[in-house]
């Protein structure tokens, strides 16, 4: 991810290095778990997109109905995932209780 966003929270990547790891199985996107918050309230929103940057803008542009109420929102935290299914099981982490405690923890100071 590149940009301006100084205060998103994010996980290395898993960098691969030629000859030392097993080549992955490519199906031609990265897939993130990411979560947001309302500027207005706090509010946290999580969800997982192959493309963060456009699915904040669908957000912020009211584009999503269970979110339109709550715009303008800011990215605070990203993982990448080795896949789509990956990706959904890490959202679905971040939607308990636990997982949303690990959020708060990470994203407190930003």
């Amino acid at each position: 991810m590149s940009g301006g966003n100084s205060g998103v929270e994010s996980l290395p990547s898993k960098q691969m290095v030629a000859g030392s790891n097993p080549v992955p199985r490519s199906t031609g996107f990265e897939w993130f778990a990411y979560a947001l918050r309302g500027k207005r309230d706090g509010w946290l929103y999580i969800g997982m997109s192959c493309n963060v940057e456009r699915r904040l803008r669908e957000h912020n542009g009211g584009y999503n109905r269970s979110t339109r109420s709550r715009i303008p929102f800011e990215l605070v935290y990203v993982e990448e995932c080795d896949s789509r299914q990956e990706a959904r099981e890490r959202e679905r982490f971040l939607k308990t209780g636990k997982g949303r405690e690990f959020l708060r923890s990470r994203v407190a100071g930003s």
